[in-house]
This record gives C-alpha cells, structure tokens and sequence, in this order.
C-alpha cells in the first residue's frame, strides 16, 4: 500500500511539472510586430526631417541590429562543441 501510494505521489508530481513547464512555454514573450507601410513612411519621413526622437530610436535600432549580427548562429551541428566548452568552464 505504501508503494502505490509513493508512486502516486511522485505521478502527480510529474504531471504538475510538466504542466508547469507547458504553462511557461505557452507564454512566450518573443512576438511578430506587424507595422503597417503608412505609419514606417511616417517615421521615414521624421528620420529624414531629422526630428531628434525618431532619429535617437533610430540609431538605438541600428546599434541593437549590428550587435544582434556579431552573434553567431545556433545550429544542431554546433550543440555538442558549445556543451563540451561549456562544461570545461564550468569544471
């Protein structure tokens, strides 16, 4: 009795878990910006009129962008190269 009652325990365990885990994966922050055309000719035409806001967010943009590309990319291939190096720094 006291081993299905152990089992039982750590089943629901289990389950509350991985609920837990598709309950945080559900609320993914990364999300598509969907800007229409008139509202980018907008900001265009500010940049170019060299209003200070437009052309201080613009620049920010421009400087997350390039950093964002000095990253490199993440690949299948790549995993276990970045694991062992990985763990060798850590140990």
């Amino acid at each position: 009795m006291k081993n299905k009652f152990a089992f039982f325990r750590k089943l629901i365990l289990v389950l509350f878990i991985s609920i837990y885990g598709c309950s945080i994966t559900q609320n993914n922050t990364n999300k598509v910006s969907n800007i229409d055309y008139e509202s980018l000719e907008a900001q265009k035409s500010l940049i170019k009129n060299g209003d200070k806001q437009s052309v201080e967010n613009y620049h920010k943009l421009l400087a997350k962008a390039d950093d964002l590309l000095k990253v490199d990319g993440f690949s299948v291939t790549k995993k276990r190269v970045f694991l062992r190096v990985r763990i060798s720094t850590i140990i």
